[in-house]
């Protein structure tokens, strides 16, 4: 994808509904750069399973914006749609807003998802999966 395309494409994804509806983000975040870096981190945590330029070692070592800067003209068409085939499953498992779907949670988040839709795992059964590991966290 080149630059202006890439960036067309980060802006549908946050215009869908697991960002505008389901997340914790104010409308104040997503207007601003706040919920663009959580988006970017996502991709290069997406990135460390399908680009073997992005090795863990590499991973540990890059910023966010070296990584922007890096992927500038250089996301596939491939990685694309992993993102957004993530994101839509997460649309899918979290239909209402969820307060405990933290900001900072949501990389780690679009990970998972790509995980658990890669092993077949019904978006409802992550979001379950994702509520017991919550309520350790919140209810202790």
């Amino acid at each position: 994808m080149k630059e202006k395309e890439l960036k067309k494409f980060l802006q549908e994804l946050l215009a869908m509904e697991f960002f505008t509806v389901n997340s914790d983000f104010s409308k104040k975040d997503l207007e601003g750069e706040i919920v663009y870096r959580y988006l970017l981190l996502s991709m290069l945590l997406l990135d460390t399973r399908v680009c073997p330029e992005f090795a863990d070692k590499e991973f540990f070592t890059l910023s966010i914006s070296q990584y922007d800067t890096k992927i500038s003209e250089n996301y596939s068409y491939q990685q694309a749609n992993i993102l957004k085939s993530a994101i839509c499953y997460l649309s899918d498992a979290f239909w209402e807003k969820r307060s405990y779907i933290q900001k900072n949670a949501i990389p780690v988040l679009i990970y998972l998802a790509d995980m658990a839709e890669d092993a077949g795992v019904q978006p409802e059964a992550f979001r379950l999966w994702w509520e017991q590991i919550c309520a350790v966290f919140y209810d202790s």
